[in-house]
């Protein structure tokens, strides 16, 4: 048998049903039990039914078992249960000297340091502009001091940390001034930068969309482009989440721009109107091919802008006069709404968004969608990629094993190979995952033709050529035939 069970074939449900009926019927402790199902719920991806099982297992277990620990501290990691990691943590390193796990534990008092907690948020609302060919932004101040009461009551934003620019406050240069001072916080902290107004694109260049400050297109003034702003973070791992309720479309049949949208401007942007911030070599990552509407790990915009990005300057359903009934902008209607409704401690952004209804969805650019809202997502993932490295060494280990005993006997070990090609599976090394199962098989069936008997079942080397491929997505047909196979028995 491989070193590495699998629940593969087992629903989420079926295996709660299954673990409730087995504890009942146990009369004394049965720790690998609840290990092995702790295993199975993560192997699900249900991380609080993971938690659960592997505490009651290392309660149970008469020796602290260190791959438990490592296990249980992860998940409790992943759930935001930073104080319990912390402490099981600490008995690892405690059992096996981990220098690695050091680096983890030195995060996890970061995060849960206020300083890193600590949110920020910049809210932006211009409704009437200095211009007076620009037609108000209706409703655009309300929607502001909505977002600003649920960010007090309902995210643990503090008052001093939310800075709110409306009417004259909000012109172009000070929009980036404060736009540039929230990108250096979000670094270390969560923050939110929302903008409610309107937008709008440059004649020359619908692709080049921008906002719009209390004084754009009064002389020497112009508007603010989209990737000005990316262009100021794009380049950092950053916690700054941006929402932007404008609108960039027309209503062809009525020729009317829609609420929060106006003509593009005229005059061309200055070609070094730049704010790049000072990046050191931990900041620095790939520049983004989106046509740089991400501003921050996530950026969320009305669903007009999916138009413009497809179709050019976009078409969308005149909804002027129902949008008269509306006290808030539309997106900003719909998101405050969702998080009213939900749980916010819990809630990720992919949950907010997909509660919102599908007539109403926005268009949103990110990396962090499974991140918790105005979470430390900097700080999460350098502590989840340390506990990759932590967890990896073992398997890496494993892996040098069955590469000595596989030269031991001359190449010539089934199981060694399948076991390799299980370990590699388990770092995502599809490819050598694969050729080593398939290896495994071949060996298997040359050694039947030479004894000149019926082929022998390896339906376990099966069942997991049939995994890796299908989670692999290299070849479904293929992987479907693996997996009957593996079901066969003697074939």
């Amino acid at each position: 048998m491989s070193w590495q069970k699998n629940y593969f074939a087992l629903a989420t449900d079926n295996l709660n049903i299954r673990y409730n009926d087995a504890i009942k019927k146990l009369d004394v402790p049965f720790y690998i039990l609840r290990d092995n199902v702790g295993r199975a719920f993560l192997e699900k991806s249900a991380f609080q039914q993971t938690i659960a099982a592997l505490k009651n297992s290392l309660s149970q277990a008469k020796s602290t078992d260190p791959a438990l620990l490592l296990e249980l501290g992860t998940f409790q990691s992943k759930e935001r249960l930073y104080a319990y990691s912390y402490k099981i943590f600490q008995q690892y390193i405690t059992i096996t000297c981990s220098t690695q796990l050091q680096k983890v534990i030195l995060q996890i008092q970061d995060i849960q340091d206020h300083r890193f907690s600590t949110r920020y948020a910049l809210l932006i609302g211009i409704k009437n502009h200095l211009n007076n060919d620009i037609k108000p932004a209706k409703k655009a101040i309300n929607d502001v001091l909505l977002l600003r009461n649920i960010l007090l009551n309902s995210c643990d934003f503090k008052s001093n940390n939310i800075k709110v620019l409306l009417y004259g406050n909000a012109t172009c240069q000070n929009i980036l001034n404060k736009f540039k001072n929230l990108a250096e916080k979000s670094y270390e902290n969560p923050a939110l930068f929302y903008f409610a107004g309107q937008g709008s694109w440059h004649s020359d260049n619908s692709d080049n969309l921008t906002i719009l400050g209390v004084d754009s297109r009064q002389p020497d003034v112009f508007d603010i482009e989209l990737k000005e702003l990316s262009k100021i973070v794009t380049n950092c791992p950053t916690n700054l989440v941006t929402i932007v309720d404008a609108t960039w479309s027309t209503s062809t049949l009525k020729k009317k721009y829609s609420p929060r949208s106006v003509l593009p401007a005229q005059s061309p942007l200055p070609s070094k109107r730049s704010m790049r911030l000072k990046q050191s070599k931990e900041r620095k990552s790939q520049l983004l091919s989106n046509t740089c509407l991400q501003i921050g790990c996530i950026s969320i915009y009305t669903n007009s802008i999916r138009h413009e990005i497809y179709n050019g300057v976009g078409v969308e359903a005149d909804y002027e006069n129902d949008f008269q009934n509306f006290i808030h902008g539309v997106l900003t209607y719909n998101l405050t709404k969702s998080l009213s409704k939900n749980k916010i401690g819990t809630l990720t952004y992919n949950q907010l968004i997909k509660s919102i209804s599908s007539e109403a969805q926005p268009f949103v650019v990110e990396t962090h969608l499974d991140a918790r809202l105005f979470d430390n997502s900097v700080c999460c993932s350098l502590i989840n990629e340390l506990l990759r490295k932590v967890k990896q060494a073992p398997v890496e280990q494993r892996i040098s094993f069955f590469k000595r005993l596989i030269e031991q006997r001359n190449s010539i070990d089934p199981e060694s190979h399948l076991n390799l090609g299980i370990a590699d599976y388990t770092l995502g090394d599809y490819g050598k995952s694969i050729a080593s199962i398939e290896t495994a098989l071949n060996q298997v069936s040359e050694q039947n033709v030479e004894l000149k008997r019926k082929r022998l079942a390896f339906p376990e080397a099966h069942y997991w050529l049939g995994r890796v491929l299908y989670e692999s997505k290299r070849d479904p047909a293929y992987a479907v035939k693996e997996l009957r196979l593996a079901t066969q028995g003697m074939f």
